[in-house]
């Protein structure tokens, strides 16, 4: 078993790796849970997080955020980054799962030994998606 180190390995659905800052990384408060030494996840002692429902382009773009962030944490009037219109919509869906899934669901699942944060997050997904309540339906007036 390895050792946290002072970077870990992003991996998007299609394959790409992107090597980081820990500190960086753990701006994402889904990552940031992931690498959590008391969350029991395997990321945390394997330094690698696979992000299944994010491809590399967008991930690339992630990774140039986070930096961005960690960067200008400290300065107000920060211009914005530039990010080009056709990954606004996938950027906006990774942002949400970055940061609020795993820190959102994991007191209300816990995590078993040796299971992934991914793994926690698919099976939260499987649950709230069966409930009844959670689909609308509407009828044409």
């Amino acid at each position: 078993m390895n050792q946290p180190t002072d970077f870990v390995t992003l991996v998007s659905n299609d394959g790409y790796e992107f090597k980081i800052l820990r500190l960086a990384a753990c701006i994402a408060g889904t990552i940031k849970k992931a690498l959590d030494p008391m969350s029991g996840f395997r990321e945390n002692t394997q330094n690698r997080v696979d992000l299944p429902t994010i491809n590399g382009v967008v991930l690339e773009k992630v990774c140039e955020y986070l930096y961005y962030n960690q960067k200008h944490a400290a300065s107000k009037d920060v211009s914005d980054m530039d990010i080009p219109p056709e990954l606004c919509l996938e950027l906006l869906i990774a942002a949400d799962y970055l940061d609020d899934m795993i820190s959102a669901i994991s007191p209300i699942l816990g995590s078993m030994p040796g299971q992934t944060a991914t793994d926690t997050a698919r099976a939260s997904t499987s649950t709230t998606l069966n409930k009844k309540e959670d689909y609308v339906t509407s009828t044409p007036s």
